[in-house]
């Protein structure tokens, strides 16, 4: 029965264009050559007779796409490669419920109640609980057309009155150049006050292009199912669903079966076709009863080169909360040109990364040729939960942040399995450290053993359900320390897999000791006089081990003055010179100093404390003058026995016995407008007067040195031990 309703529905189409054989031939090619050149992209007339026409320069080549002829009440046919898709030719034009395949073929029905209304004038076996409305074709109210760079829309309004209301149906063809598919938009308009079910069947036949007929065929999962006929590149027609209200149904399977499966509820019943028994695809909407507008979207595919069986894969078990890789799962061919992999969760919900998807359960895969937006059928990749142990590291900190060089300190981790599932032996690798900065010492460990040369720590058994093992290294800092961050990660693994491998790892990159350069302040003690640069502080302290102490570049590094007994008394520089202000009273000083070193290890810097403090005690003396020495009980006066006078003395004049009378002098001057001028001589860089042999140097020489501007005597000050030229600038009493 069915298949005479095919062949008279093909037979009466040939009528329809007024005979089958050549004629029919003709006026084809005839039909062809009128959508290429008459036919325009312009909108049909106010009586919407005309046909409106997207891409019409298209639809003759293989690479120029669709050309899609649209009566004003929605009817089509399309055009693909020179070859008419839809059962049929092309539609004349006359009138709005023109179609390509005359009364009988595809169509679209809008139920509203038990009433049908169509676009078209079909002839169908009798709907079971429906039947046509009594002015059944729907009211063509406006056609418009809009064009969007290579996309060309043509947006159909269609009315029909049941019960006194007048419902609207809104149908939107939208086609972008050169895709092989279009997209179809059905909005509903369901009037206030209407209480009756409102649903739609659209179905189409797709017989024009086979030879015998095809099986039908359904992919995807809810809600996103493509459903249609073929499915082989060549021979290939469907509906995809897209957005908005779902399907109700689906249908693949002869034309003439269409009424019979609408039966009752004008709902598809999802059924598909064997082999040689399929020519029509469709599908149903049910916008429900309650007013408002309803609107859904679905492609209409005419290629698909995504292969027809589905992708294969391999399941895989994993730890609970243990991401996966759906891609590395894929066991197949790799894709060809524009196909790709497509996969869904459990639910049916595209994922947006497969290389990264969490929990078990039956995830699916399609291929998807991204060209027609057309996939095949999809696999199910099965991913179960295994038994697993969950291992842990954790940094344990370090003894001390701030360490003196020379000095150890302690770092400890932790390892922890807090699963009910064994998983050894267990192997943690340890973070490394410049050698140069901390120097390893030895360990100690609660199990299990430690090799510092491959920094892992092998524990042969670790216990379930929280057992720990903790380990303690310790490292010496060094003398010249280089990078002071401990280096890379500390991990941890078993010998199976993990149900956490994100607490197997910690990054240790920000854990570092802060070396402290060793230093000791010691007390002075000195005796001077008023001036500048008395004693320098640091001259009798260590830095290192050396001496004197010095000063760098650091912010933190300085000599600072705690406190002093007599406020003012004592005036400390910042590089540790110490001056006594002039006028400052013979006296017992002391001031407290403090003296801090910092070395700078890049930005990386803990809050350390590195200062020690000593004493500086200064006794004050001021100048003084003394006669010479005078005659005493057993110490007969010393006279001098040599003087130089300027007086031009008479004998009346040395009455006084002069020289003799300036007792305990080596030599006496006199003078009253003269004034002694010592030798000026220059000195050089070795220190010693320019122009005397240093074999004519004598101790107690003096000489005034005009390059260093001071008096100078030749003397020792080390006991007669060594001898040198020394400036004379200190007054005092000596005894």
């Amino acid at each position: 029965m069915q298949k005479k309703f095919i062949r008279r529905s093909r037979c009466a189409q040939a009528a329809f264009i007024k005979s089958c054989g050549t004629v029919f031939q003709l006026i084809l090619f005839l039909s062809l050559f009128i959508s290429s050149n008459v036919y325009s992209q312009t909108c049909t007339n106010a009586n919407f007779n005309d046909l409106t026409v997207l891409n019409p320069s298209g639809g003759n080549t293989a690479t120029n796409g669709l050309q899609i002829q649209i009566t004003g009440a929605g009817n089509f046919q399309v055009l693909k490669n020179g070859v008419y898709q839809l059962y049929g030719s092309t539609i004349s034009s006359g009138s709005p419920y023109n179609a390509a395949n005359g009364s009988q073929g595809d169509g679209l029905l809008l139920f509203i109640g038990n009433k049908y209304y169509k676009i078209k004038s079909m002839t169908y076996d009798p709907i079971s609980g429906y039947s046509q409305a009594t002015s059944s074709l729907m009211n063509v109210v406006s056609n418009t057309c809009s064009t969007s760079g290579n996309t060309q829309a043509l947006d159909i309004r269609l009315s029909a009155v049941a019960g006194g209301l007048t419902y609207y149906l809104n149908l939107k063809y939208s086609y972008t150049i050169p895709n092989n598919y279009l997209t179809v938009t059905y909005s509903i308009e369901i009037p206030s006050g209407s209480t009756a079910p409102v649903k739609l069947a659209h179905f189409l036949d797709g017989a024009q292009l086979l030879s015998a007929d095809e099986s039908g065929f359904v992919n995807g999962a809810a809600p996103y199912y493509t459903v249609g006929i073929g499915n082989t590149p060549q021979l290939y027609q469907a509906f995809k669903y897209n957005s908005g209200t779902q399907w109700s149904g689906y249908y693949a399977y002869g034309m003439s079966g269409v009424p019979g499966d609408l039966d009752g509820d004008a709902i598809f019943n999802n059924t598909i076709g064997p082999t040689q028994l399929t020519n029509s695809y469709g599908i149903s909407l049910d916008f429900g009863t309650t007013p408002g507008t309803y609107t859904s979207t679905s492609d209409i595919l005419f290629a698909c080169n995504a292969p027809t069986t589905p992708p294969s894969f391999s399941n895989k078990a994993v730890c609970a909360g243990t991401s996966v890789d759906l891609t590395s799962l894929y066991t197949g061919p790799a894709p060809g040109s524009n196909i790709a992999l497509r996969y869904y969760d459990p639910s049916g919900n595209l994922i947006a990364d497969p290389t990264n998807v969490t929990g078990a359960g039956n995830y699916t895969a399609e291929y998807v040729d991204t060209a027609n937006q057309c996939n095949s059928p999809r696999a199910t990749i099965k991913i179960t939960n295994a038994a697993c142990s969950d291992l842990s590291i954790a940094y344990g900190g370090v003894s001390s942040t701030c360490v003196k060089k020379g000095s150890t300190f302690t770092l400890t981790y932790t390892v922890n399995n807090s699963a009910g599932v064994a998983n050894n032996p267990v192997t943690a690798t340890l973070a490394d450290a410049d050698p140069n900065s901390y120097i390893f010492q030895s360990y100690t460990a609660t199990s299990g053993t430690y090799d510092n040369t491959t920094r892992k720590w092998t524990i042969p058994s670790l216990g379930i359900n929280g057992a720990s093992s903790t380990i303690t290294l310790t490292y010496k800092v060094g003398q010249n320390p280089g990078n002071i961050q401990f280096i890379g990660n500390a991990t941890v693994a078993g010998a199976s897999t993990d149900a956490n491998p994100a607490n197997n790892t910690i990054d240790m990159t920000s854990v570092y000791v802060t070396p402290l350069d060793n230093i000791t302040a010691n007390n002075d003690a000195i005796t001077a006089q008023p001036g500048n640069n008395v004693i320098n502080v640091l001259t009798n302290d260590v830095l290192n081990g050396a001496s004197p102490a010095t000063l760098n570049s650091n912010s933190n590094t300085k000599v600072t003055m705690v406190s002093q007994s007599v406020p003012g008394a004592l005036i400390l520089n910042a590089d540790g010179s110490v001056n006594i202000p002039s006028g400052t009273p013979a006296g017992v000083y002391t001031m407290d100093y403090s003296y801090c070193y910092y070395t700078t290890y890049g930005s990386t810097t803990n809050t350390c404390t590195n200062c020690t403090t000593a004493r500086l005690t200064v006794t004050v003396t001021t100048s003084c003058y003394k006669p010479g020495a005078v005659a005493t009980a057993g110490n007969p006066a010393l006279i001098s026995k040599v003087g130089i006078s300027s007086l031009q003395r008479t004998a009346a004049q040395n009455s006084d016995n002069f020289p003799a009378v300036r007792q305990g002098a080596w030599l006496a001057l006199e003078a009253r407008t003269k004034g002694f001028v010592v030798n000026r001589i220059a000195f050089n860089a070795s220190g010693n007067p320019i122009g005397i042999p240093p074999a004519d140097f004598v101790e107690g020489m003096m000489v005034y040195d005009t390059t260093n501007k001071c008096l100078k005597m030749y003397t020792s000050q080390d006991g007669g031990t060594t001898f040198g030229w020394f400036c004379i600038t200190t007054q005092t009493c000596p005894d």
